[in-house]
C-alpha cells in the first residue's frame, strides 16, 4: 500500500478583521495550500461542496461576538451557537474568490446545507429558521452558481413537536428523512431519495432498513443507510447499515452484534465500492474502543478490521485515500495543546500509522475531509479568545 503521511498542519498569520463576511475577511494561499476566515464573531465552516466544474462552494455561519477570555475545552458551548448571517463563496480551483453572498435573520439562527448540485449547475439546499435554539422551520431553497442569488424557495417545513425533517448529500441528489418521536408517535420514520430536480426515486421505512441514521452514502450497488439500532438482547445500541438499490429495494439489512455495544462514527466508500466504517465499542461505564471494522458493500457481511482506545473527540471522520483509508479526529485534552490526531489504515481495515498536530488555541473542532481539486483538504475550526478562525487545508500525501 501506498502510505499516507500528514504533514503538519500551518496556520499563518491573519489580520484582525471585521465581523460581517466579505472579501477582505479571507487569507486564500494556495500555494501553502490554505483558505482561512477569521472572524471576532463566532463562525463556521458549515459546509465545503466541490462542484462539477471544479470550482468550490463553501458556507459560513457567523453569529453573535466571541466572549473575551479563555475557553474551557470541556465547555459544552464553547462560543453562543446563534448563526445570524449565512455567507455563500465559491473560490476557483487556482484560488480566486468568484463571488460572495450573504443573507441572514433578524431574529433567531440561520443555517444552510448545501445537498446537491443539478444538472443546470445551480445548487439545491437546505436551509433552517431557530428561535432561542428551538427549531422553527426548514425549508428547500435553489441558488444560482453564478452569484449566488436564490431562484427558488420550497415550502417552509413547520417543526412540530413529535415530528421533522432532515437531509443528507447522497451523489447527485438528496435523501430526505422524515421523523417521528417514537415516544409520541407510532408511525415509522421514512427516507426517500431524491433527484437533484426534486423527483423523488423512492422510499423506505426505518423498521426495514435504520431506526438511527446518522449518514448515506452512495456505492455502486446503490445507497448505503448508516447508523444505529436497539437491541433487547443487548439491551444496548448497534451499529446497524442498510443497502438500498436505484428502484427501492431493499438488498440487504444488517444488526452488527458480533460488535456488542456499538455506535456508528463515519463511514467511507472506496472508488472500487469498498465499504468501511468506524464504531465506538463499549458500555457507557466500561472501557471504550474506536473500532475500524471493513464491510463488504455488496452483502453487508463483516470483514476484518483494528481497533484503538477510544481517546479521541468524537466524531471522527474519515475518506478512502490511495488504497487504504484516512482517518482524523480532534484530540482529547491530554496535556497537550488542542489538536488532531490523524490514522490511516490499509485496504484490510488494519491502522498502518498513527500521528497527531497541535495548534496554539483555546479549542478546535472539525475535522471535515473532501477530495476537491485533485487534491485531500481538511476543514476545521480553530477558537481563541479574540476570534475564532476557520480554516481548509490541504494534506499533503
Amino acid at each position: 500500500m501506498r502510505r499516507i503521511w500528514i504533514f503538519l498542519l500551518i496556520i499563518a498569520a491573519l489580520l484582525p478583521c471585521a465581523a460581517v463576511a466579505q472579501t477582505s475577511d479571507l487569507d486564500i494561499d494556495m500555494d501553502a495550500g490554505r483558505i482561512s476566515y477569521q472572524s471576532r464573531a463566532s463562525a463556521t465552516l458549515s459546509s465545503a461542496l466541490p462542484l462539477k466544474d471544479g470550482t468550490l462552494l463553501l458556507v459560513l455561519r457567523e453569529g453573535d461576538a466571541v466572549p473575551d477570555g479563555p475557553v474551557a475545552p470541556d465547555s459544552d458551548i464553547p462560543f453562543p451557537e446563534v448563526a445570524r448571517k449565512v455567507t455563500l463563496l465559491r473560490i476557483a480551483d487556482d484560488g480566486s474568490l468568484l463571488w460572495t453572498q450573504t443573507f441572514g435573520e433578524a431574529e433567531g439562527s440561520v443555517g444552510l446545507l448545501p445537498l446537491c448540485e443539478a444538472a443546470d449547475g445551480s445548487v439545491l439546499a437546505l436551509a433552517d429558521h431557530s428561535v432561542e435554539q428551538k427549531l422553527q422551520y426548514r425549508q428547500l431553497r435553489r441558488f444560482s452558481m453564478q452569484d449566488g442569488s436564490l431562484i427558488w424557495s420550497g415550502d417552509k417545513q413547520a417543526a412540530q413537536e413529535d415530528t421533522g425533517e432532515r437531509a443528507y448529500p447522497v451523489g447527485d441528489g438528496y435523501l430526505w428523512e422524515t421523523i417521528h418521536d417514537r415516544g409520541r408517535s407510532t408511525t415509522p420514520r421514512y427516507y426517500a431519495l431524491h433527484a437533484a430536480d426534486g423527483t423523488q426515486r423512492w422510499q423506505v421505512d426505518d423498521t426495514r432498513t435504520v431506526p438511527v441514521l446518522h449518514t448515506a452514502l452512495t456505492a455502486p450497488q446503490g445507497t448505503l443507510l448508516m447508523g444505529n439500532a436497539w437491541s433487547d438482547v443487548a439491551k444496548d445500541y448497534n451499529f446497524c447499515a442498510a443497502l438500498v438499490d436505484a428502484t427501492g429495494n431493499v438488498v440487504w439489512r444488517k444488526v452488527y452484534a458480533e460488535l456488542g455495544a456499538s455506535t456508528f462514527m463515519c463511514g467511507a466508500v472506496s472508488p472500487t465500492g469498498q465499504l468501511a466504517a468506524v464504531a465506538l465499542v463499549g458500555s457507557i461505564d466500561g472501557p471504550r474502543q474506536d473500532v475500524l471494522v471493513t464491510l463488504d458493500a455488496a452483502t453487508g457481511d463483516l470483514r476484518a478490521g483494528d481497533s484503538w482506545p477510544a481517546k479521541d473527540i468524537l466524531p471522527p471522520t474519515m475518506i478512502a485515500s490511495g488504497d487504504g483509508w484516512l482517518i482524523c479526529a480532534a484530540r482529547r485534552d491530554d496535556g497537550k495543546q488542542p489538536g488532531f490526531r490523524f490514522y490511516t489504515a490499509d485496504a484490510n481495515g488494519k491502522v498502518t500509522k498513527e500521528g497527531d498536530t497541535s495548534f496554539a488555541a483555546d479549542y478546535v473542532l472539525g475535522p471535515r475531509l473532501l477530495t476537491w481539486s485533485g487534491a485531500l483538504w481538511m476543514d476545521y475550526e480553530l477558537r481563541r479568545p479574540d476570534a475564532q478562525i476557520c480554516q481548509l487545508q490541504r494534506i499533503q500525501p
